[in-house]
């Protein structure tokens, strides 16, 4: 059993969860709870037992799921009855029976008898909870992915990167992220609007990116809207159609910061690419650098463009000592494999960690500055479709300190792409 204030933790993090719009103020699933358990109270309460409706078994489907689709009386029974239908896929193909057995106004859900244990698991058992909040189905193929780098003043600076289908009426995006030490605690909160022609077009998907700084982890909450325009009104005086949102996506991460040493050698995540070059002012301008990021980590093209940042040590900049990068692709195991794949060569070779790398190679570079933003580009013609893991090392090659970032990839070369020795180009 918990105490009180154990159970009032638990539930505070359990509607954490819950939150449908987690970079708001409002946890609207709460309140949609909260009226719920008023109206379950006003229709479903026992007198003669002086129990609130919400504890009642029709009280509790009512909380779970809301109002029924479709309410009848069910006249099969001998004693006063309740069926409760609701749709799931499109039918009123759940329903629960509500049955006065005494005759006291006491209505009892009808349960599955003994041989339930070998049929169809129920509702109850299937989803838990249901919600009548529609925020506007998010478009097709939406996802978003956080990198670390670092920020200003020894903050970390999260690089959220979102990709989705595209639809030829938005004329922007409302974007808002917002930062929550807990429930109820919030850190930071960021909100900004986005032309839809800023947006990186990669065939037949777009793809933005928000920075965000924090000086502690937290749960990062994204929310992002799509904007349309309208067709003025007839009679308006207004030369401009009014916005309306056509869709919203949303995510949520929990995150812990890494920590940035200035007396240290560290690097940020390793951010994929669609391509990396030098650039000022575009919404992907990482500080001199286009990096437009890679939502996905399925490579089509015979290139991977990379993006990193290497934070040096005073010392470095001061005596001007060459950091060594090294990097390496090596073959990965088949993403999925049956027992007879573990006899083939080729399989416990990809298995063996002293396999030699597909790809490596080394450079050498002298920091002008404690950040030092970094582009390859590396050539993969000569790897064969599969998955792959790109390491990559840093080395003060004063004092021989080193850090290090790995990535998984999969290369699934397109025919025809050609094919080349390995090879690697860095600013």
């Amino acid at each position: 059993m918990h105490s009180e204030a154990e159970r009032d933790s638990l539930a505070r993090h359990y509607w954490w969860g819950q939150d449908p719009t987690p970079a708001s103020l409002t946890n609207e699933r709460v309140v949609e709870h909260v009226c719920r358990a008023v109206e379950a109270d006003f229709y479903f309460s026992v007198p003669w037992r002086d129990e609130p409706g919400r504890r009642s078994d029709r009280g509790e489907i009512y909380l779970r799921y809301g109002p029924p689709a479709f309410v009848r009386r069910n006249a099969e029974f001998r004693f006063p009855a309740w069926e409760w239908h609701y749709r799931t896929r499109g039918e009123y193909d759940t329903v629960f029976f509500f049955v006065d057995w005494f005759l006291n106004g006491n209505y009892i859900r009808l349960r599955r008898n003994v041989a339930s244990d070998f049929i169809e698991p129920s509702m109850l058992e299937a989803q838990q909870t249901q919600t009548s909040l529609v925020f506007h189905a998010p478009p097709g193929g939406w996802k978003h992915v956080v990198r670390q780098f670092r920020g200003d003043q020894g903050r970390t600076a999260l690089e959220i990167a979102y990709e989705f289908g595209v639809l030829e009426e938005m004329v922007g995006l409302n974007v808002e992220a917002a930062a929550w030490r807990g429930p109820g605690d919030l850190a930071r909160r960021l909100r900004t609007t986005v032309k839809s022609s800023s947006l990186h077009r990669a065939g037949e998907r777009r793809i933005g990116r928000l920075r965000f700084e924090l000086r502690e982890g937290a749960t990062l909450g994204l929310e992002l809207a799509g904007l349309e325009r309208l067709a003025p009104s007839q009679g308006s005086d207004s030369t401009v159609a009014p916005l309306r949102v056509a869709w919203r996506a949303m995510g949520r991460d929990t995150l812990e910061l890494q920590r940035y040493d200035a007396s240290r050698l560290t690097m940020s995540d390793v951010m994929l690419a669609h391509e990396v070059r030098d650039g000022h002012g575009s919404l992907f301008d990482m500080g001199g650098v286009i990096a437009v990021p890679r939502v996905d980590e399925r490579i089509t093209e015979p290139t991977l463009h990379l993006y990193f940042e290497a934070s040096v040590p005073e010392r470095v900049v001061r005596e001007q000592t060459a950091v060594a990068v090294r990097y390496a692709v090596r073959a990965l195991p088949p993403r999925q494999w049956s027992f007879w794949d573990q006899m083939r060569p080729d399989f416990r070779r990809r298995m063996d960690p002293a396999e030699k790398p597909a790809v490596e190679a080394t450079f050498t570079f002298l920091p002008a500055a404690d950040l030092e933003r970094q582009q390859l580009s590396i050539d993969l013609g000569v790897l064969q479709p599969g998955p792959y893991e790109l390491h990559i090392e840093l080395v003060d090659t004063a004092t021989g300190a080193t850090t290090s970032r790995s990535v998984e990839f999969d290369y699934a070369a397109v025919s025809g792409a050609g094919s080349g020795t390995a090879a690697a180009e860095s600013r």
